[in-house]
């Protein structure tokens, strides 16, 4: 049974502390997060026990491991707190928003002989599974010539999304799509040059940009096209559209990463989003992350090296960071 500990008790961090609760290999001990009332309401819902400094948990809670949940760019302090107490860390996705955070991070884990692994949960669906054999095992489509990744929002995510004005589409969403082509292709990306837009947002007043679109050379020469939004309208009835395409030299490959079958229509469609999260025989939450999470579990309680690792996480932020750079200056830029 592994002992787990929570730090940030956000929307990502109720999904922890179901899934370290309910599966039968894992037990919730104790979750941290800096306002006292959301830690302590999450904690007795699940028999924790509740802190507001992630210090004193891990000084006072017998605890294995810790699910980091903060946002993307609070992620360093306490990942690096827990490795130096001896605990293993699962990190929420992308490892961090700096370099320097990423390799203190590297560092702490290397010194204390502790694992980490960058929950990029997509790895788990059983379309990318399906498509990481298809190309890399089987090798159906042949080499890769051109991939296209997207993944888009309703404009809605950044009202429920407090930190919305410190993140960004490259952030929070084009994480998920470069680690998800370097997953299913087993290719680097190794230059960029793309723009972001800031209008509808920015006359929300959001300092921050409504889409993300660039162009990318692939390490075999090929090139790939990956583009995020988080501003598409509240109306969009498939509320997230994340699809792949790649195109080899004997062949096409075409994932629709959240398909919907199944429409509501009332006073608008909306999408009745069981793929996300739908509930067992048990009625426990069931879906591809929170097989992720449990996958984290199991990894530590049988000594498994987890991955994505820190080197998975080393190399999406070196190519989100060459993002933000070619968007900002007009340039491309190489990665690295």
């Amino acid at each position: 049974m592994l002992r787990m500990g929570l730090i940030g008790a956000g929307t990502m961090g109720r999904w922890y502390a179901r899934t370290f609760a309910e599966y039968e290999r894992s037990r919730l001990v104790a979750v941290c997060d800096m306002d006292r009332a959301r830690a302590q309401a999450l904690a007795e819902q699940w028999g924790a026990a509740a802190h507001t400094d992630y210090r004193a948990m891990l000084a006072e809670e017998q605890l294995d491991a810790v699910a980091v949940a903060t946002p993307d760019r609070f992620h360093r302090a306490p990942a690096v707190a827990c490795l130096e107490a001896g605990k293993h860390v699962l990190c929420e996705k992308p490892l961090a928003t700096t370099m320097e955070d990423a390799l203190a991070i590297e560092e702490a884990a290397s010194r204390t002989g502790r694992e980490v692994m960058v929950n990029f949960g997509n790895r788990r669906r059983d379309r990318v599974q399906a498509a990481r054999r298809a190309v890399l095992e089987e090798g159906a489509i042949g080499e890769i010539a051109d991939a296209y990744v997207e993944l888009n929002e309703r404009i809605g995510k950044t009202n429920t999304l407090s930190w919305a004005a410190e993140t960004s589409p490259v952030w929070f969403l084009l994480s998920h799509c470069v680690d998800t082509l370097r997953y299913v292709t087993g290719l680097e990306i190794v230059e960029v040059r793309g723009y972001e837009t800031r209008k509808l947002l920015a006359a929300r007043g959001l300092p921050t940009s409504d889409t993300a679109l660039f162009v990318a050379e692939l390490s075999n020469g090929g090139h790939a096209f990956l583009g995020s939004s988080w501003a598409f309208p509240e109306a969009y009835g498939p509320d997230i559209d994340f699809r792949l395409r790649l195109l080899g030299v004997r062949g096409l490959l075409e994932v629709q990463m959240h398909p919907h079958d199944m429409w509501l229509h009332t006073g608008r469609s909306r999408t009745l989003n069981y793929t996300y999260g739908y509930l067992d025989h048990r009625g426990h939450m069931s879906h591809w992350w929170t097989d992720s999470t449990c996958y984290f579990v199991d990894c530590i309680l049988d000594r498994v090296h987890p991955t994505p690792d820190l080197a998975d996480g080393l190399a999406c932020l070196r190519v989100l960071l060459a993002m933000e750079e070619a968007a900002a200056t007009g340039r491309s830029c190489r990665v690295g």
